[in-house]
């Protein structure tokens, strides 16, 4: 999940009295904002930003809406589940601290899994970098 994504809640037949604030933010919790009805009493979306790094949860509960006959909804059969990570990766390079005429290994340490690392690309200060994996 990124820093701001977008939800939609669709039902089954057209309710009123459905808002923002009926909706179930739970996990980390966050913010509901740019509410919008794409189609009258059946289809809304917003944007959910969530408050911290952790898992979201968005659910709708029971008497969130009512039908054209005054019939309160049931809770929502499912809950959206998604995970916000909005720290980015750090690296920590370790290797000899004196000048070496030798191949070395070094380290490199991230603070959490990360993809796309090519360690081909590393570029040492003398350009005359050999990287094996």
């Amino acid at each position: 999940m990124g820093a701001a994504e977008q939800v939609r809640f669709s039902w089954s037949e057209p309710v009123n009295g459905f808002a923002a604030g009926a909706v179930a933010l739970g996990g980390v919790g966050g913010t509901l904002s740019h509410w919008r009805t794409l189609v009258p009493g059946s289809v809304f979306t917003a944007t959910v930003t969530p408050a911290t790094n952790g898992r979201v949860t968005l659910s709708v509960p029971a008497a969130a809406a009512r039908d054209d006959r005054g019939k309160a909804n049931t809770a929502s059969s499912n809950v959206l589940t998604a995970t916000y990570d909005g720290t980015r990766p750090m690296v920590t390079i370790t290797g000899p601290a004196s000048k070496q005429s030798a191949p070395f290994e070094v380290l490199f340490l991230w603070s959490e899994p990360v993809m796309g690392f090519n360690p081909k690309s590393v570029r040492a200060p003398s350009q005359r970098c050999a990287c094996r994996l």
